[in-house]
């Protein structure tokens, strides 16, 4: 029996993606007179903001200084996202039968920190795992190990909704089945090892409910 949700944050619970690719793209142009696609920062979507930057610059100095104008760039972007349509009654549902939740994210706790009171997320998550909190990162598993030892749940007994490969992989790593958000994930290849090909998060809710 299932007892436990683990989430993604960004492109699952919060519809953020094209803030992130736009203020990525904004700051690629501001700083390095690069005009990238978005369809070619797809990549970005699920990994550390650092990996990203990384791929621009040898130099470790230049990667952090792009990290930081992306942020700020991100944050302002960010006060207009919200919730995707049905997230906040599948949360509440969670909530009324019992389930353990958490939100396991690539996000630094800092970039987080402002959408969790904006948000309410607090009243719904047991507790957040963020990039700052693990050496390694998804797809590795220690992301979704330290939420469940957090939790103190099993992994045979758990559930991780998540839009990217980079979840899936944490999951599967971590011994959790994976289901995939279908309503946030921008390439729905690559998801054969998905316990569930979820459309609307009302999908969750029944497939919880059929276990």
């Amino acid at each position: 029996m299932i007892d436990t949700i683990l989430f993604d944050c960004d492109g699952t619970l919060i519809d953020t993606e094209d803030a992130i690719i736009e203020s990525f793209q904004l700051t690629l142009r501001d700083e390095l007179g690069l005009d990238e696609p978005a369809a070619a920062l797809d990549f970005i979507l699920g990994i550390p903001g650092i990996a990203a930057t990384r791929r621009y610059t040898d130099s470790e100095e230049a990667a952090h200084h792009l990290l930081e104008v992306w942020t700020n760039n991100t944050a302002a972007g960010f006060r207009q996202t919200s919730l995707f349509p049905g997230i906040a009654d599948l949360l509440d549902w969670l909530k009324s039968q019992g389930y353990r939740t958490a939100i396991v994210t690539s996000r630094l706790a800092h970039e987080l920190v402002d959408d969790i009171p904006r948000l309410s997320l607090d009243r719904w998550f047991d507790t957040f795992v963020t990039a700052s909190d693990t050496e390694r990162h998804k797809p590795d598993a220690q992301p979704t190990e330290l939420a469940l030892q957090r939790l103190g749940a099993s992994p045979g007994q758990s559930l991780f909704i998540g839009d990217s490969i980079y979840d899936q992989g944490s999951a599967n790593a971590a011994g959790v089945l994976f289901g995939l958000a279908g309503w946030g994930v921008r390439h729905a290849s690559h998801f054969d090892q998905a316990a569930l090909i979820a459309q609307t998060p009302a999908d969750v809710a029944v497939f919880l409910q059929q276990r």
